[in-house]
């Protein structure tokens, strides 16, 4: 543990500088004593040395160990460092006569003469140790409560236009184990510690602790049991002798300096991220000119030495099997066809609830990103779902009934018929199931629902309580299993066979394909839709896969009819469940096993459907992934757009095109690997509004209703 920087004549940095080489015992009560604080000045050392269960030789060598003739002695320095009490105590009759004027400056003089004070008495060594630990964490973490919370909201403001990774604690909700998880010892966390003091804190820096991170500590404590978690203390009285309430000019003016030291020590790349926020502020068009020219208009991409939008990068490959010279051919329109896609637009124009989804142009991003248009297919009002699912699953139990119970009754059924009383009363005999990671299992429990079968759906360890309430809404049995997707799909395949249940799954093997087949064709209308809005062609499409059917629709709608025409088709992926892109590098169908899970839980899939493959391996131009960090960001992009683009609710596995297309436009090399240019035309399929609302105001910062009422006013205004 690195050796503590701290006040010789302060009680608490004695403790600190003995600990180490105190006995068992005498470290019983070298905590009780931090613990306690300004109580313990109500015990007699054989009080304190029983409630530490420690005998009165022992306290005696204790307090001599550090310095004090005894307990008395130690007593008195306690005594001298201690602040006044809370402002209840403090609330008195007023005393003074003097006027409001006159009080003011009484209490600027309290004020300056405590700068001075801290000033003169605050080692250098401590600034510098502070300064080093804040210029090498790979990730800072702020905390405060209370009180406390003012100041450490500053220093997370300031801090995070100096260097990035900067996150806060406060804004937690409880999930500080969740955050401090991914903690390590290249971290450091930023503590305010102001009175009263939050038993919380303790805790919070505990579990930082036991992660490995470094503590530094900024506070008013005389000595705390903080102190001992801390490798760097900064003490800043805040005690007001002449007001009711603390005064923290003097925390305040210790985090200004820290920032300001901090970007001078990392000069260069703290004047890029500066110029990266004032050129994103710039496109975001939402601070107050400081110039004469009240909106300074976004800078194209080829005239920045920087990047407009801080995404995480992209990983791409392309793909070595494509071949924009093969012709779609007779084997992938039994797949994906014209004639299929026509069958299924016919069927689902007649469901109630059927309309076009929304084509967003968003032409501000594009500006930012140097390309001449971006278009956002938004699938997240299909059918009062919340996600292009519904094409998919609900149709595919439609067409799986027509199918069963046409064979049964020797006649072709429509889905209208599954409607009639007689048809519905024998789909009362049928149950389907499937696997999920919470869409398609909706969309299957919502066909079910409407055409009258039973519905057994499978859910894994990591699907939400709120994907799960979704699905048991429109009346289906849910099952949770361990495991990972994959091993969801498997257990109800096994369950399917064993009580002869219909599986209505969007992935598709050997022995399967029906099924998964008629959720593709189902895709491919949302696709269909968007060719039918664009006055052109788009020259790109970022689409997500997760098991590939929904890339597919898109490749395929576009390869069937453009040819060697058609748009580059870039398929995107989480980088914790790249099963395309390592099949790709593979050259053949390649699973990903282990930890799959990803914070984009609609593509959290392990192993590619064959389907969709027989599209892909020769289709897709390139594979992307990438990391979780990317979708909260584009989520935030679309919730709160540049300019005057439309606000949009998109949920984390729809945005994985965005991010992804965001950052290759960023990247020089990427973005020649890719062909943008800034005459590209961008297409991608928002595939999901919040689905999970409680996940989506955790990431975006603001309830999905909330974004979703601004975007209603936008469009009214417009």
């Amino acid at each position: 543990m690195t050796e503590p920087l701290l006040l010789p004549s302060d009680p608490e940095s004695r403790i600190r500088h003995a600990y180490g080489r105190l006995s068992e015992a005498e470290r019983k009560l070298a905590d009780l004593v931090l613990g306690r604080g300004r109580a313990l000045l109500g015990y007699s050392a054989t009080e304190l040395a029983g409630l530490a269960g420690t005998s009165k030789s022992t306290a005696a060598r204790f307090f001599r160990s550090l310095g004090y003739a005894g307990y008395g002695d130690f007593r008195q320095a306690v005594r001298a460092a201690q602040v006044p009490p809370s402002p209840l105590e403090r609330m008195e009759p007023p005393r003074r006569k003097e006027g409001l004027g006159e009080q003011f400056k009484a209490h600027l003089r309290d004020d300056a003469l405590r700068l001075q004070e801290w000033a003169e008495t605050l080692p250098d060594a401590q600034m510098e140790a502070a300064l080093e630990r804040l210029s090498r964490a790979r990730k800072v973490w702020v905390v405060g409560y209370r009180h406390s919370h003012v100041t450490a909201f500053y220093a997370q403001a300031l801090l995070s236009q100096v260097r990035g990774d900067v996150l806060t604690l406060n804004d937690a909700a409880g999930r500080e184990a969740d955050l401090l998880a991914s903690a390590s010892d290249k971290d450091v966390v930023l503590a305010v510690d102001f009175r009263r003091r939050s038993l919380r804190l303790p805790r919070t820096l505990a579990a930082a602790r036991s992660a490995g991170a470094q503590v530094l500590v900024l506070t008013d404590a005389p000595f705390s049991a903080l102190a001992l978690q801390a490798q760097v203390v900064l003490r800043c009285a805040a005690s007001h002798p002449q007001g009711l309430f603390d005064s923290y000019v003097c925390a305040m003016s210790v985090v200004n300096f820290l920032a300001a030291a901090l970007a001078q020590r990392q000069r260069h790349s703290t004047h890029q991220r500066l110029e990266r926020i004032e050129r994103l502020h710039v496109a975001l068009n939402d601070l107050e000119s400081l110039g004469a020219t009240p909106v300074v208009p976004a800078v194209p991409l080829k005239d920045r030495m920087t990047a407009p939008l801080p995404f995480p990068s992209v990983t791409c490959l392309i793909n070595p099997a494509r071949d924009r010279s093969a012709p779609y051919g007779p084997h992938r329109q039994a797949i994906l066809g014209a004639e299929a896609l026509a069958r299924a637009e016919q069927e689902l124009s007649q469901w109630e609830g059927h309309a076009p989804t929304p084509l967003h142009r968003l032409p501000a991003l594009a500006e930012v990103l140097d390309v001449a248009e971006v278009h956002y297919k938004d699938e997240g009002g299909r059918f009062g779902l919340g996600s292009f699912k519904a094409l998919g699953g609900a149709y595919a139990v439609a067409r799986l009934l027509c199918r069963e119970l046409g064979a049964r009754l020797g006649r072709t059924l429509g889905t209208r018929d599954l409607l009639s009383p007689a048809v519905r009363a024998q789909c009362a005999e049928i149950t389907v199931t499937c696997a999920t990671d919470g869409n398609h299992g909706r969309s299957v429990a919502w066909g079910a629902q409407r055409f009258g079968c039973r519905c057994v759906i499978y859910v894994h360890a990591t699907v939400s309580e709120g994907r799960e309430q979704a699905i048991a809404h429109y009346g289906a049995e849910v099952v949770r299993t361990p495991g990972n997707y994959d091993d969801a799909v498997r257990q109800a395949d096994a369950d399917a066979r064993a009580h002869g249940r219909f599986v209505i799954s969007d992935t598709s093997y050997p022995g399967y394909m029906d099924v998964p087949r008629d959720v593709m064709q189902g895709y491919q209308l949302m696709v269909h839709e968007a060719a039918q809005a664009l006055a052109q062609r788009p020259t790109h499409v970022f689409v997500q896969a997760g098991v590939g059917g929904l890339a597919a629709a898109v490749c395929a709608y576009f390869w069937e009819r453009d040819g060697g025409q058609r748009p580059t088709c870039v398929v995107v992926e989480p980088d914790r469940a790249d099963c395309l892109m390592q099949s790709a590098r593979a050259g053949q169908l390649t699973a990903v096993t282990g930890d799959i899970d990803t914070l984009m839980a609609g593509l959290a899939c392990g192993e590619v459907s064959h389907l969709a493959w027989d599209i892909l391996e020769p289709g897709a131009d390139a594979f992307c992934v990438i990391p979780d960090a990317a979708a909260p960001a584009a989520m935030r992009l679309m919730a709160h757009p540049l300019g005057r683009d439309p606000v949009v609710v998109a949920g984390e596995s729809a945005v994985a095109g965005v991010a992804a297309a965001v950052a290759a436009c960023q990247d020089l090399a990427t973005r020649a690997a890719l062909g943008l240019t800034a005459e590209s035309r961008l297409l991608f399929f928002g595939s999901e509004s919040a689905t999970d609302p409680a996940l989506y105001a955790a990431l975006v910062g603001e309830s999905a209703a909330s974004v979703a009422a601004r975007a209603a006013a936008q469009d009214r205004a417009a």
